[in-house]
């Protein structure tokens, strides 16, 4: 409550990693769901806490790609039809779709897309200080674009701590929910989920990426669910620094 009707100042506003590929979701108890990495548009609001409700803003193009048993496709606008919620401050969101969506289209797969330059705008709640049209646009406009810059420019240890964090997402998502207890191989979930093991001339973030990945199994003991725990820090650690260069790339205008 907010004293002497006292309106509460909204989180900021998210810029989304675009996919390279359609992202897997994992469906259970009537939820299919995926996490995708983002960084902050705005040093100057407040973080998000978490499970704050997001929508796509104007321009945000966002996928839904249903496979049928039959091999069949369908892909549709997904921009109305997903949830998405912010997951450890500004790092990450996670995106849903009803379960039943996917049963009615008939599909035995589903995966979610992310265009080029997505952003996020808060959901206004009751009691905020709604943000203004000129301000929204601003920030998923120009903005936006010259935030692009700071996430494909970068030096070759920031890109390479970018391809850490998404094979680490891509990885956690491939786990799901997966229950304590539940032991999982190593070579196996790597094999399918990112393709062949690092070889020589494999980069410098794929090699990272692996070495991070065999420690979280270990520490974990190959127990599903502490490895997704780890794999979500290490993509929060390495996802963390690109905020930090959109802000001091975007100056007072961040």
């Amino acid at each position: 409550m907010f004293a002497h009707g006292a309106k509460a100042e909204p989180p900021q506003i998210l810029g989304l990693m675009a996919t390279a590929t359609p992202t897997p979701l994992s469906c259970e108890n009537g939820t299919c769901w995926a996490e995708f990495s983002a960084f902050c548009l705005q040093r100057h609001r407040k973080s998000p806490h978490e499970k704050t409700a997001y929508v796509p803003a104007a321009g945000t193009n966002l996928t839904l790609q249903v496979t049928a048993a039959d091999g069949s496709v369908r892909s549709l606008d997904a921009g109305l039809l997903v949830s998405i919620e912010s997951e450890r401050s500004f790092v990450s969101v996670r995106m849903t779709v009803p379960e039943t969506l996917i049963k009615e289209m008939n599909g035995a797969y589903a995966a979610l897309s992310v265009g080029k330059l997505a952003s996020l705008v808060p959901v206004k709640r009751d009691g905020d200080d709604p943000m203004t049209a000129g301000e929204i646009a601003q920030y998923t406009g120009p903005l936006r674009a010259q935030a692009e810059l700071y996430v494909q420019y970068g030096s070759a240890p920031a890109k390479a701590r970018l391809l850490v964090a998404e094979t680490s997402l891509k990885l956690f998502n491939a786990v799901g929910n997966t229950p304590i207890g539940t032991n999982v191989d190593a070579d196996a979930l790597w094999q399918k989920t990112v393709g062949a093991a690092p070889g020589p001339n494999s980069s410098a973030g794929i090699k990272q990426a692996r070495r991070f990945f065999n420690q979280c199994h270990r520490d974990g003991e190959g127990d599903g669910y502490m490895l997704g725990m780890c794999l979500q820090n290490v993509h929060d650690l390495n996802a963390l620094p690109l905020t930090e260069r959109v802000w001091k790339g975007l100056g007072a205008g961040g």
